[in-house]
């Protein structure tokens, strides 16, 4: 489908209890120090081991408590403030129901500070959950095996290098006819989910035009699959472009990322065309030196009736935070749908359960909205004294919003 940008300039009860019951000796009391074993272990499975294991891209293992323990008073300020685990969605705006949430709610948080501050105890090791396992790492993880496994020309990182951006397109696609795309999956090699930030894989058609969003991985996200009688077209004779973001370790390491394709059979062509989308902000990016909240917009008028997947907002350093709204334009009606808060170094794709995906329809327009700050309020701006503009380089800044 088609997508147009339009380019102009631009959010105690107290109860008096008559009769208390017994309580046995081996019934615990409400305000019980919270345990690891019992009441941290659970919320350290499902949140953070996905990065923070061997071979992942979190800087320390916290599988166990021996490994957890010596981190957690790192951990407790980092949940406190909701640095970790990464998750940028503004609470109190829009929908939040995601599929991929790993946030922690009041009382989770509540519970890792009451366990920090009364000595984070292990407490009895029966209680402990069974381990987290991770077959599936270097497995596929689509509903079946891949039809097509599309590989990319090896690259190598330096040892204790800078991070870098990677480039790499392979040879035409090995698919004698045009098929229809149903999941698919991204992911590094099982050496390069290491070092690998993230990466977005580029569909270029034969015509040598890109084909929108692409196709992406970050740390923990799983297979795209899409709904039943939904999907892309993928034309013989495409290639594809990896765009790798990768940082480095201690030695040298290789990667030769993946995309695993599910397609439907030959001759099928499925209701729903699945759009990928990329929409940046109007003209030429402008961040003046030591400003905060610069704000940029997107307009992109809807020629057809959309219901939205996934939401990924991509900045460089110095981005803040996007919003995404609807505007009806015989009505003037707004329709917020989402703030995020951007953290460059744990980029997340947004995808929204199956219920609550909004609804597009033909002729509104889609508003993004970017926010940048150029200034030394941000602790990584390497150089806010600088006027900064658009570009490739991690030096340089962006302001992208991409969509299926």
């Amino acid at each position: 489908m088609t997508r147009n940008v339009v380019r102009f300039t631009m959010v105690a009860a107290i109860v008096t209890a008559l009769f208390v019951p017994a309580v046995s000796a081996a019934a615990e009391p409400a305000n019980a120090t919270p345990t690891f074993s019992k009441d941290v272990a659970p919320i350290v499975q499902r949140s953070c081991q996905s990065c923070h294991r061997p071979g992942q891209m979190g800087p320390m293992s916290l599988l166990t408590y021996e490994e957890v323990r010596p981190y957690a008073r790192a951990i407790k300020a980092k949940v406190s403030s909701r640095e970790m685990p990464p998750w940028g969605v503004d609470r109190y705006l829009g929908i939040q129901e995601f599929k991929n949430d790993l946030s922690l709610s009041d009382s989770e948080i509540a519970t890792i500070e009451r366990w920090v501050d009364t000595g984070a105890p292990m407490g009895d090791p029966t209680h402990l959950p069974a381990p987290r396992k991770f077959d599936n790492d270097y497995e596929w993880t689509l509903p079946e095996a891949p039809d097509l496994i599309v590989t990319s020309p090896p690259y190598t990182t330096e040892a204790n290098g800078k991070q870098i951006w990677v480039e790499k397109i392979t040879d035409v696609i090995e698919l004698k006819e045009d098929r229809w795309v149903k999941a698919y999956q991204a992911r590094p090699s099982k050496e390069g989910a290491r070092v690998v930030h993230h990466y977005i894989a580029y569909i270029v058609k034969p015509d040598g035009t890109e084909d929108g969003f692409g196709l992406h991985y970050v740390p923990g996200k799983p297979a795209t699959v899409y709904p039943d009688g939904s999907g892309f077209l993928l034309e013989a004779g495409s290639k594809v472009r990896f765009d790798l973001h990768v940082d480095s370790v201690d030695e040298p390491v290789t990667d030769r990322p993946e995309i695993g394709l599910m397609l439907y059979p030959k001759g099928y062509k499925p209701e729903t065309n699945i759009v990928r989308l990329n929409w940046s902000s109007l003209g030429d990016l402008d961040l003046p030196a030591g400003e905060t909240m610069i704000r940029n917009d997107g307009y992109a008028l809807m020629r057809g009736n959309y219901r939205l997947l996934s939401f990924l907002p991509h900045f460089h350093i110095r981005g803040q935070r996007s919003c995404i709204e609807i505007i009806y334009p015989e009505t003037g009606e707004i329709e917020p749908l989402n703030c995020f808060d951007f953290d460059f170094y744990w980029q997340t794709v947004f995808q929204y359960d199956d219920d609550v995906q909004p609804l597009i329809p033909k002729g509104t327009i889609l508003h993004t909205i970017y926010y940048h700050d150029n200034s030394t309020a941000s602790r990584i701006n390497p150089d806010p004294e600088n006027w900064t503009g658009f570009g490739q380089r991690t030096v340089d800044d962006m302001a992208i919003a991409m969509g299926e």
